[in-house]
């Protein structure tokens, strides 16, 4: 009897629920499962918004975000809401989350947050997984994560989400870490239009690109906000800020560990309380036969010429900066009759002999 009772568990614990072909929807599919199940979902669209709480278990597209679709169009809602243990184990895989609209629980109807996912507590883990047009009212139009959660990112992408503050995600006094992610064209009316990290939140922030991404005010790729976050070999591209930081923000008590963060464009610029490293890049600038090492905006203002960034005086005085030629006035590297002629008209035209009066000693 005790062999046959622990046969009977094992079946039960860990079983695997298919949707469509066990159960219809992925709703009534998490419903069902039980304390360390797996769904497998099939490749389709399907109209829902999920609910999860307090699970164990692993939700997976079994042909990936491409061919595996949760669409919540029309339903108001987020697309997924979680709420569990800070570690409960629960893992979302393979789905692209597009359509949804925000929780209104935290802030009421007019403050949606959570446009794709929200989760209020707990520790789920999201691989490969593309959240894709979501949009909140007020916070994280791709993602929103509260304060009492712990949430994971992996090889995820979020795409032209829009929100308020945090067009892709917002981590507001919770804890996210995102690994080989990719921030494109999302956008807030605030501040982070692919990232925004306040009140007390915290962001690890590794291997992970912000493509034109941006904010009306702060932060078009990441904001941060009585926070801290650790960026590490992330780059920006194309982001842009209608106040300061196209790129990068760093507001009010915000702590910030980085390295190995690359601005490919001149928009893509940071701000905030720092910062020599992260100042916009300096190159070489000629002006006349000097060469400095400073920023296109300072290189401009100066009236010099910018040499591009990263470049520097030695290599590019012979090209940038020419050595001037005594006599060549119209800097055509020749000294001719040309030349002779326009030192002529700065002299203007002589006296004539009729005005002239010699000087008496």
């Amino acid at each position: 009897m005790f062999l046959v009772t622990l046969a009977f568990s094992g079946a039960v614990c860990g079983g695997t629920i298919r949707v469509p072909e066990d159960v219809p929807t992925i709703q009534s599919a998490i419903d069902q499962a039980g304390f360390g199940d797996r769904i497998e979902i099939g490749p389709g669209t399907y109209r829902e918004a999920l609910r999860c709480q307090d699970k164990r278990l692993t939700i997976e597209g079994l042909e990936g975000p491409t061919r595996t679709v949760i669409d919540a169009t029309g339903l108001g809602a987020s697309v997924m809401w979680c709420r569990g243990g800070l570690d409960d184990g629960l893992t979302i895989r393979g789905l692209r989350l597009t359509g949804g609209r925000g929780h209104t629980e935290p802030f009421g109807a007019d403050a949606t947050v959570g446009g794709g996912v929200c989760v209020e507590r707990g520790g789920p883990t999201f691989e490969n997984c593309h959240l894709v047009g979501n949009v909140s009212s007020y916070e994280g139009g791709g993602a929103w994560v509260a304060e009492d959660a712990n949430v994971r990112f992996l090889r995820c992408q979020f795409n032209a989400n829009r929100a308020e503050r945090g067009g892709g995600l917002l981590v507001r006094g919770g804890r996210v870490t995102l690994m080989d992610c990719l921030f494109s064209n999302n956008r807030a009316v605030f501040s982070g239009g692919g990232l925004a990290v306040e009140y007390g939140g915290h962001a690890v922030v590794r291997d992970t690109r912000f493509t034109e991404c941006g904010s009306t005010h702060n932060g078009g790729g990441v904001s941060l906000y009585d926070s801290s976050a650790l960026l590490s070999d992330v780059t920006f591209t194309r982001c842009s800020a209608g106040v300061a930081g196209g790129a990068l923000y760093q507001g009010f008590n915000a702590r910030l560990e980085r390295s190995n963060l690359t601005f490919s464009t001149i928009s893509d610029s940071s701000h905030g309380e720092w910062h020599g490293d992260l100042a916009p890049p300096k190159g070489a600038c000629c002006i006349a036969d000097v060469c400095i090492e400073v920023t296109q905006e300072a290189c401009g203002d100066a009236g010099g010429r910018w040499a591009g960034a990263g470049t520097d005086c030695l290599a590019a005085r012979v090209a940038a900066c020419p050595v001037p030629r005594p006599g060549d006035l119209n800097d055509d590297d020749e000294i001719d009759i040309r030349d002779l002629a326009l030192l002529m008209s700065l002299w203007g035209e002589s006296p004539s002999s009729s005005q002239w009066t010699p000087r008496t000693p």
